[in-house]
């Protein structure tokens, strides 16, 4: 399975990245069936217009495809657990590709994607967002409107994305964006009132198409500050997550 970013131009970075822990799981969608999505990830009940398209990929067949109603109110979205059995994680390192459909939007939800964490998959769930691509390609982080642009992405293009979230104490959780290698932006949020139950990505389209491709998900370094690092490291059972299954040792 071809593992996205392992090569960067370092003479092009803005600002180094971060080193990665141990890979907790990576999907790239080419042994999902069409229209389908991996074992274990999930509805998160909005539309029906989502799946595997086995017509455009990032450097490979398959991407995964999510269409938001356009003139409507209702987003596509399905979730994929993020770690250790739905462990909150507080700290990791997610890198995917992403593209953005070309139609004219219209309706309530004038996001072409986004990527949220969650209490479980549904959307109506307590949760934060991660990264927003408005209508015109802004790309929005953790802090929203309220923060900087991050990037704008062109139509029916590639790009490539990292973000590292770390909790860095009980009360503030930060996160640092690279776009196509290049380290663009860093916010810092207050911690969401069950930011500790978080264990769930979803992954949207409020209107329009949406690809994601290449996904990584790797834990943070060890790191004095990763408050919650000590209860990761005592639970008695393992899940790694790999291959679309989730197997226990």
């Amino acid at each position: 399975m071809r593992r996205l970013f392992r090569v960067f131009c370092v003479a092009c970075l803005v600002g180094a990245l971060p080193a990665s822990g141990s890979v907790l799981w990576q999907e790239s969608f080419e042994s999902v069936p069409g229209g389908g999505i991996p074992a274990g990830w999930a509805d998160a009940n909005g539309n029906n217009d989502f799946g595997v398209d086995l017509t455009v990929g990032y450097g490979s067949a398959r991407s995964l495809r999510l269409a938001g109603v356009i003139g409507g109110c209702w987003a596509a979205t399905v979730g994929s657990p993020i770690a250790l059995d739905h462990v909150y994680l507080d700290h990791f390192v997610l890198e995917l590709a992403i593209r953005n459909g070309s139609e004219a939007l219209s309706g309530c939800h004038l996001i072409r994607g986004q990527l949220q964490m969650k209490t479980g998959p549904d959307w109506t769930l307590p949760g934060r967002v991660l990264f927003t691509v408005n209508d015109d390609g802004t790309l929005l982080g953790a802090a929203g409107g309220s923060g900087a642009i991050i990037g704008t992405l062109a139509l029916d293009t590639w790009y490539e994305v990292r973000i590292e979230y770390r909790r860095i104490s009980p009360t503030t959780v930060s996160f640092e964006y690279w776009l196509n290698g290049v380290n663009l932006a860093t916010e810092t949020v207050p911690a969401a009132a069950d930011e500790d139950d978080f264990g769930w990505f979803p992954w949207e389209s409020g209107a329009g198409t949406v690809w994601f491709d290449g996904v990584l998900l790797s834990s943070g370094p060890p790191s004095q500050d990763d408050f919650l690092s000590q209860r990761l490291a005592g639970l008695s059972r393992r899940t790694e997550i790999s291959n679309h299954e989730i197997k226990n040792p």
